[in-house]
């Protein structure tokens, strides 16, 4: 769940008694830390369904759970940092998360279903609070270095998912439970909670103020006649299902549909995270040579075939492809539409902020209807809603290219003549 919507304004001066480097290698670990939080929990769900003793349907009442927690946590936060600040509300938070994920492993080792449901509600409300409050920190950051630095944060939050899941195959394969391995991530959170988050030295330095839903829809007319705006809102409402739809299914659609053991699933989803992971760090530089909607339209090509692939896959080799083939596809869909969005001189805040809302609904809701929808067809043939999605993204795709263009163009005017 990466954050993007919000202003931020300086308060009081950053303490310089610590290096910046110590906040830079903090801050890393910080975002790296919530990547495994996520998928530590979604590299087990093959174990958790079989203790809990679950259908496919439930799955994605499950999934649906920690959606509500999330949401919920993007409302709070706001308080959160306000009254305690972003270095401090990191703190509360990450050790928060530490205790709900060793909760959660309890709640799935007693076999409690409805337990397991409130758990995963404010486990992602820990998270989605955390991702706030982290990214307002990388903000500060960047503006102290004077150089790009969020979209390398955001590749350490997918290697932070490579990394859980690393850690998933290798539990599952020496069969190590669901209990014992959030008790090891439960404890990795408090270490960072400790010993990162003091580098952090701004407990009050910026304030974040997100944009309310009364704030993207009663917007001016010019926004809401920006059928452009609402293309690229269209877009990443698309992009992001499946993305949300790979992040959350297919471990489980690996083990469920293609009979892979728990550890080679972990893999899998592994691989994906790793494909979007590779896609986000060589993203800037293919989109500076073809441009973002040339880009984004051939890594959606790669991946409808990749989605399609892994559904007709009949060997391993082939479904590592696949996942690979899935991950680069959707690597880029939500940072290159929340890019063209701002691409406006005076109004990118409330841009981004409206087609923000129409990502995130989509990334959190789209998974438990996918599981709906995969417990009346089978895991396998629900994956063709994603790759439906992502065919239905091709129509959106111009608006990136036209925007782009039209900002240069503006550019061009505005230079005067030698």
């Amino acid at each position: 769940m990466r954050f993007q919507n919000e202003k931020y304004r300086s308060a009081t001066p950053a303490d310089p008694t610590i290096p910046i480097r110590f906040e830079v290698r903090a801050i890393i670990a910080i975002f790296t830390l919530l990547g495994i939080f996520f998928s530590s929990w979604v590299a087990r769900l093959p174990v958790v369904k079989s203790d809990l003793s679950v259908n496919i349907s439930q799955i994605g009442l499950l999934l649906f759970c920690m959606a509500a927690g999330t949401v919920g946590g993007l409302l709070v936060a706001r308080k959160v940092q306000s009254s305690l600040g972003a270095q401090r509300g990191l703190a509360w938070t990450v050790l928060i998360s530490s205790l709900f994920i060793f909760a959660l492993g309890a709640a799935t080792l007693w076999a409690n279903v409805i337990l397991v449901c409130i758990v995963l509600f404010f486990y992602g409300a820990s998270l989605s609070c955390t991702d706030v409050l982290m990214n307002v920190e990388g903000a500060r950051i960047e503006r102290s270095l004077k150089r790009t630095f969020l979209p390398l944060l955001h590749a350490f939050y997918s290697f932070g998912n490579v990394v859980g899941a690393g850690i998933g195959w290798f539990v599952g394969m020496q069969h190590i439970s669901v209990f014992a391995h959030f008790v090891i991530i439960a404890a990795l959170g408090i270490l960072i909670a400790i010993l990162a988050v003091p580098a952090l030295n701004s407990s009050h330095s910026f304030t974040v103020t997100p944009l309310t839903l009364d704030e993207h829809f009663s917007a001016p007319t010019p926004l809401k006649r920006d059928y452009s705006l609402w293309m690229i809102a269209m877009l990443i409402l698309f992009m992001a299902f499946a993305e949300g739809a790979g992040n959350d299914w297919i471990a489980l659609a690996a083990h469920e549909g293609h009979q892979r053991p728990d550890a080679d699933a972990a893999l899998v989803y592994g691989a994906f995270v790793g494909a979007m992971m590779v896609g986000r760090l060589l993203g800037g530089p293919f989109v500076d040579l073809v441009g973002r909607a040339a880009a984004l339209l051939a890594l959606t090509i790669v991946g409808i075939a990749g989605i399609a692939l892994f559904i007709f896959s009949s060997d391993v080799f082939t479904l590592f492809m696949s996942a690979v083939m899935w991950g680069l596809g959707v690597s880029l869909g939500f940072p290159l539409g929340i890019s063209a969005a701002a691409s406006h001189p005076t109004d990118s805040a409330r841009r981004v902020g409206l087609v923000s809302v129409f990502g995130y609904a989509s990334m959190l809701t789209g998974p438990p209807i996918l599981g709906l929808f995969a417990h009346s067809w089978g895991i396998l043939a629900g994956l063709w809603l994603p790759a439906l999605s992502l065919l239905l993204s091709l129509i959106f795709i111009p608006a990136v290219g036209n925007r782009r263009k039209r900002q240069v163009a503006a550019e061009a005017d505005e230079t005067p003549a030698p």
